[in-house]
């Protein structure tokens, strides 16, 4: 019941605020009734932060001073408590018995609370009425069975000296809840604080994104340069005498390859694959010559080291030209690479790479992207908090 005090809110307006410490009508003027801009915000925070400090000061001396007095009190009156003596009562032993015993509990607990108080040293309003609050909060509920028991044969003196604790509680909590907007403007303050540090956060943040947008779009810039220079060199490469010359080469090259396939396929034609296949259909390892060259001819003629083929054919001219037939197909296995072609590669490969890093600083510009994006809406919605924080404290943020 005590402990909701704490969060009872009474605001105080700003104005009324700032007159009562400072009574300083123009700076009333220009801190409440002027629009404050983002730029001076920071010097306001500061005024802010001086004012409710020294409210805050007085307060919690004020709030020592009533716990003060408050100790003093209730030990004189503990010891009235002490000296009672229930054992000349006429009343059951019983019941003496178990007044006397929580009498003493209750005492134990009152002594509990005031040592307790008096070790309670927090140097801030907020942690110091939390603090008294607890203790408050935890004797009213640890010495409520103590006393009701206590209480069968000592009503009166008991009675007293709960009167006494609950008026300090009710003198406690009023306090708290009449200057509860010195805690309110506090908190307030604290938001501001940090919701401009946050904001000064993340404009940080965005300016590195900027930064960083930077470098990549030099990186991009530098390597469509060097992709300007490698296509004007594979474009000279291209339209030099070596070069038309290489190329020559390699289509008279293509050209006797294409002449060597057509021989080699009439070579094929000419050879009747089922005669053979029947005549040799019962040796297993010639007969698989026979199907290898059926199915793939070019493969099995390079493969066919001691050309055991033409031995089959059994014709000394076939045999003669599918010697040279094989000779000029392994001539082909050796790739033609020519002084053009090694420089050509060189260069395309540069290319190849340099797009492909202009790609990837690509993609990392669009996640800048979408990151600065999000910080933009972060910086927005921290805006809005900050509008709506000032408004709190009694003035408004210029858009």
């Amino acid at each position: 019941m005590f402990y909701k005090y704490y969060f009872f809110i009474i605001f105080m307006s700003l104005k009324g605020f700032i007159r009562k410490f400072f009574g300083n009508v123009d700076r009333v003027e220009e801190v409440v009734k002027k629009n404050v801009s983002l730029e001076d915000l920071p010097k306001v925070l500061v005024i802010l932060k001086d004012e409710v400090e020294v409210e805050k000061r007085k307060l919690l001396e004020v709030m020592r001073s009533k716990v003060d007095f408050f100790i003093n009190d209730l030990e004189g009156r503990i010891s009235s408590l002490e000296s009672i003596d229930v054992t000349k009562r006429k009343e059951h032993e019983k019941i003496k018995a178990v007044s006397s015993q929580n009498l003493e509990i209750y005492v134990s607990l009152i002594m509990r609370l005031l040592q307790n108080l008096r070790e309670v040293n927090s140097e801030s309003l907020e942690s110091y009425v939390r603090d008294v609050s607890d203790l408050i909060n935890d004797f009213t509920k640890s010495s409520r069975m103590p006393f009701e028991r206590a209480t069968l044969l000592i009503g009166k003196e008991l009675g007293s000296v709960r009167d006494f604790i609950n008026s300090f509680i009710r003198d406690f909590g009023g306090l708290m809840r009449d200057n509860n907007s010195v805690l309110v403007r506090s908190e307030g303050v604290s938001s501001l604080d940090s919701l401009l540090e946050d904001l000064a956060s993340i404009e940080g943040e965005i300016k590195n994104f900027g930064l960083g947008k930077d470098v990549l779009l030099k990186k991009i810039s530098s390597a469509e340069n060097e992709l300007r220079v490698l296509d004007g060199r594979l474009s000279g490469l291209r339209s030099s005498g070596g070069y038309v010359k290489d190329m020559a080469l390699k289509s008279e090259r293509e050209k006797s390859f294409s002449s060597l396939n057509e021989e080699l396929r009439k070579f094929k034609g000419s050879v009747d694959f089922k005669i053979l296949k029947k005549n040799y259909h019962s040796n297993k390892k010639l007969f698989s010559f026979v199907k290898s060259y059926n199915e793939g001819f070019i493969e099995a003629l390079k493969s066919d080291e001691g050309l055991v083929f033409g031995e089959l054919l059994k014709s000394s001219e076939l045999v003669s030209a599918l010697r040279v037939l094989r000779e000029r197909l392994l001539s082909f296995d050796k790739v033609l690479v020519t002084e053009s072609d090694k420089s050509e590669k060189k260069i395309l490969d540069s290319i190849k790479y340099l797009e492909s890093e202009i790609k990837s600083v690509k993609n990392e510009m669009d996640v800048l992207k979408k990151s600065k994006d999000k910080l933009i809406i972060k910086k927005n919605e921290t805006l809005e908090e900050l509008s709506k924080v000032c408004e709190s404290l009694g003035f408004m943020l210029k858009e």
